[in-house]
């Protein structure tokens, strides 16, 4: 089964595609950009098929990340996978962009894992897992909330903490006196994770929707 995989949820742009039967990523492509996703992901996406010598009719199954992230990204992803997906009549796994960070963290096997994501306006994004069983979340919260949250969800266990609010989540843990450490690997999503994620999933039964956890920033102009 050979799987493309799609992330444009954050500061990233990133396309794989890989082998689930021989477990084999056969190409990934990863951009850091802010904007423009829609610009440059279709030519990933002809690059990383080209050289893993697939074409896009050969695919047997979709993944693209859900959230959170940006509300654009998402939306761009999500429309991207869903048209493919549609046309080849293939299916689609959706996938929240903080479990990929969580599943590609180096964490011990008892541990749980957080993954942690700078929302912006004093808030978090994090999910728990331990065991790759969410424990916690996905939620939208302030560090002093999600720091209770995975307090009490953590039940003594090793905290590890990985994403790009790991810094600010880790500071409110420490000023509850829970122990927790940095984890290392990447603080945004890989596509080569989320089709290894997405190899081990059964085919959703309900189509696959964006995962918001707070309303946008953008607000409409007030009536005059």
């Amino acid at each position: 089964m050979k799987i493309l995989a799609l992330d444009t949820s954050g500061d990233a742009c990133s396309v794989a595609l890989y082998d689930a039967r021989a477990q084999k990523l056969l190409a990934e492509e990863r951009m850091l950009i802010e904007r423009g996703h829609a610009e440059i992901l279709f030519s990933q996406i002809a690059r990383v098929t080209e050289r893993g010598e697939t074409s896009l009719k050969s695919i047997d199954r979709f993944a693209v990340t859900i959230g959170p992230g940006t509300f654009t990204g998402v939306r761009i992803g999500l429309a991207a996978a869903r048209g493919f997906a549609l046309a080849a009549r293939k299916p689609l796994t959706g996938v929240s962009s903080l479990e990929v960070v969580a599943h590609g963290a180096d964490a011990p096997a008892s541990a749980v894992v957080v993954a942690a994501f700078d929302a912006r306006r004093g808030e978090l994004y994090v999910q728990a897992f331990q065991d790759n069983t969410t424990v916690l979340g996905p939620m939208a919260a302030t560090p002093e909330g999600a720091a209770a949250a995975i307090a009490d969800a953590s039940n003594g266990a090793e905290v590890f903490i990985v994403g790009t609010g790991a810094g600010i989540l880790r500071a409110a843990l420490t000023s509850r006196n829970v122990r927790a450490e940095l984890a290392s690997g990447e603080a945004l999503p890989r596509a080569g994770v989320l089709a290894r994620i997405a190899a081990t999933r059964a085919e959703a039964a309900e189509p696959v929707t964006p995962l918001y956890l707070r309303a946008p920033d953008a607000k409409l102009p007030a009536r005059s």
